[in-house]
């Protein structure tokens, strides 16, 4: 009914893959069943041969697809004559017709087919109404704004609603984002945008640790500016020199960094284990010399003017006038110095708080119940075949003897089976509505996801069964629909009563509740539990199941004797994972574990370079004020007198750094709220410990030169007068 989009594709990822046999092993290769629109409507084609034709999404003329460039390396060895070739998938003959480009990941980063959407099984997928699982991507036309094609879609929603009440009830609203929003979401982006500010405080402590130091060399080489500025060189050849040298400085550091980044680009990827969209994307080309060369010209620019200007105001006859001696610097100089390591020092507290912060949100997520036992346990995730196993008793069959066979296994204690495992399934949801209470309007039914699983799942997880009884093998299809709720939708459907013997409508079946579990964490680590509900896979099985096998030694160790259980029963079907449950939660951290890790390594370097900033600052005040230094000793002032009146610098330094530091952390950590769990932005101990942290360093930094300065030999510094 839209006029809003030149191109509107259906995508569907839920599904199973298709079964590629016949080259290797045979493999489950993760497919999007999608329009033939879907590459008009991202404006990307097939690298080689073409997109998936209209008409080719017709019953009949469907067995075509189109496969990824990384496919094609890996099974194909990349094949030129690709194209055309007739492949088997699920057992049916299939017809590659193009082959994408290498950096094209979408919908997901392991799509490796995309197939014509009507090869999904109506059975599993039915076109109802009130059956919502498709994602549809669309591009605007021409001259569409996303306000319009919001309140398009909206409109449109509203005739549905009014045409469809028993179906599209309170569903008069169209969500419509830039795919670019949908892709980076709130979390990520936030946290991209974190890692930018951090890494720009590097940079930013960088330049003010040079600047300070070429402030300080600056002053020694009063003399020499002095005479050239005698010799008739104007102030603005003087400024060319000294940003010149900065510049050399600048593109110095820049290319050893650009040179550190390739190696350290690697490491980052493999950390963030497809975390970041467009993943395959990422590599050192010419916008990031680009920009390399522009941050160190920027840079250069920060830390060289002010130096350079300064040196070129100095007075020649005042500078000549003292001869070869040395001279202290000026008190407009060192509160210059002073600035700069007190501005430093401030940005490093603010990185080193928010890494403390990152890093003990982190290590309470992964202490954190997730409400099962992950110790032991290891999970093998299979699709069954509709094309080896077309009918419900025969896929049945496979499913009792594979799991039958595992049980059996050397080494297996318990062996259950789901198709949602924790942090990794995601389940379908359902409106419930509880009989015996009040009614509620159509379309505003909670809506509460639903797990299918066998009998010795729960204990084969060490999910804890709170009332009632588990299910057994006597709940199969010929038995009352039975269902087992998690403790949040006890208390959320039955808060005052017992939900044992209680019963509830999801979609057409009507269940009875048998027993109440412990709530896990299903989705995120970082989620509470919420209401769900388990169904016996035995009732309703649908393809698709996760075995969960709880095992007597190391989990790891049990890969080999479950394939060749598995295998043992049909050595033709493939295995998409097998993991442990500690893998699992591993990945599931993943992107946590990355931030910590990264503010971790910009918390230090934030450090160390305030600290060299301190020390640097203070050992060439101690180098220029050697006569001065000379002239106390002589006339009393003992080593201790002398280490602590350069100490008192460095340290003054630190605490005005810290308190600074201190005041800015208090606003800037709140902007990372959304990546910390369990902890506050302003915990108060973390504060503390990181301002004793900073101030401990610090003192550190500063006693080297004012021990050095103990050294000074007054017959010497004024033997040279």
């Amino acid at each position: 009914r839209n006029h809003l989009f030149d191109h509107l594709a259906l995508i569907n990822t839920l599904s199973r893959g298709l079964t590629l046999t016949g080259i290797g092993e045979p493999e489950q290769v993760a497919t999007a069943y999608v329009d033939p629109d879907f590459f008009g409507a991202l404006g990307v084609q097939p690298a080689q041969g073409r997109a998936i034709r209209l008409d080719e999404n017709e019953t009949g003329r469907n067995r075509v697809v189109v496969v990824s460039h990384r496919l094609w390396l890996s099974r194909f060895a990349g094949d030129l004559s690709i194209t055309q070739r007739t492949v088997t998938l699920d057992g049916q003959p299939f017809t590659i017709v193009g082959v994408m480009p290498p950096a094209f990941h979408f919908p997901d980063a392991n799509i490796d087919l995309w197939a014509p959407e009507s090869l999904i099984d109506p059975a599993r997928a039915p076109r109802r109404r009130d059956v919502r699982y498709q994602r549809v991507v669309a591009r605007l036309a021409g001259g569409v704004t996303l306000e319009q094609a919001r309140a398009g879609m909206n409109a449109i929603a509203g005739q549905l609603m009014a045409q469809y009440p028993d179906t599209n009830a309170a569903r008069s609203t169209v969500t419509v984002v830039l795919l670019r929003d949908a892709l980076v979401g709130g979390r990520l982006r936030a946290a991209l945008w974190l890692l930018l500010g951090a890494a720009g405080m590097v940079l930013l402590i960088g330049c003010a640790n040079v600047g300070s130091l070429l402030i300080a060399r600056g002053t020694a080489r009063q003399r020499e500016i002095a005479i050239r500025i005698a010799l008739g060189a104007g102030r603005g050849r003087v400024v060319r020199l000294l940003l010149t040298e900065s510049l050399v400085l600048a593109v110095g550091g820049g290319i050893l960094g650009l040179a550190a980044s390739v190696w350290g680009l690697d490491a980052l990827l493999a950390l963030s284990r497809d975390l970041l969209p467009g993943q395959n994307e990422i590599h050192v080309d010419w916008r990031v010399l680009g920009f390399s060369l522009l941050v160190s010209i920027f840079s250069a620019a920060i830390f060289g003017m002010g130096p350079a200007i300064r040196a070129s105001r100095s007075d020649p006859q005042s500078a000549l006038s003292f001869g070869g001696r040395g001279s202290t610097p000026g008190s407009g100089r060192r509160r210059l110095w002073t600035t700069l390591v007190v501005g430093e020092t401030a940005l490093a507290v603010v990185l080193v708080m928010s890494a403390a912060l990152m890093i003990r949100g982190f290590e309470r997520l992964v202490h954190v119940n997730p409400g099962f036992d992950p110790r032991g346990v290891v999970t093998v995730t299979m699709n069954v075949s509709s094309s080896r196993y077309p009918d419900r008793q025969r896929y049945m069959a496979y499913y009792r003897e594979v799991l039958d066979r595992v049980r059996q296994a050397p080494g297996v204690r318990l062996a259950g089976s789901t198709r949602n495992l924790p942090l990794l399934g995601v389940a379908e949801q359902w409106p419930v509505i509880v009989e015996g209470q009040p009614a509620v309007a159509s379309g505003a039914e909670p809506l509460v996801p639903e797990h299918q699983v066998s009998p010795d799942y729960f204990r084969a997880m060490g999910i804890p069964l709170l009332q009632g009884r588990a299910f057994t093998a006597a709940d199969d299809e010929h038995a009352v629909a039975v269902a087992i709720i998690s403790r949040s939708m006890a208390l959320r459907f039955w808060p005052t009563t017992d939900p044992i013997g209680r019963s509830f409508r999801f979609g057409p079946q009507s269940v009875t509740v048998v027993g109440v579990v412990g709530d896990i964490r299903q989705t995120r680590l970082d989620a509470e539990g919420a209401p769900e509900f388990y169904v016996p896979q035995l009732q309703d099985p649908r393809r698709g199941f996760t075995l969960v096998i709880r095992t007597v030694g190391d989990p790891r160790a049990m890969e080999a004797t479950l394939r060749h259980e598995i295998r043992a029963v049909d050595p033709d079907h493939p295995i998409i994972r097998i993991a442990t449950m500690a893998e699992v939660l591993g990945d599931a951290v993943t992107q946590p574990r990355l931030m910590s890790l990264l503010f971790g390594i910009f918390g230090v370097l934030a450090l160390g370079l305030a600290m060299l900033g301190i020390y640097g600052v203070l050992a060439y005040t101690v180098s220029l004020r050697t006569h001065e230094l000379g002239i106390r000793m002589a006339l009393g002032a003992t080593p201790r007198d002398t280490m602590m009146m350069i100490l008192r610098d460095g340290v003054r330094m630190a605490i005005a750094g810290v308190a600074l530091g201190m005041l800015l952390a208090l606003g800037l950590t709140r902007l990372m709220t959304s990546q910390l769990y369990e902890i506050s932005a302003t915990d108060p101990v973390t504060f503390v410990a990181v301002a004793g942290l900073v101030l401990v360093t610090g003192l550190l930094a500063s006693y080297i030169p004012s021990h050095r300065a103990t050294q000074v030999d007054p017959l010497v510094s004024l033997r040279c007068e």
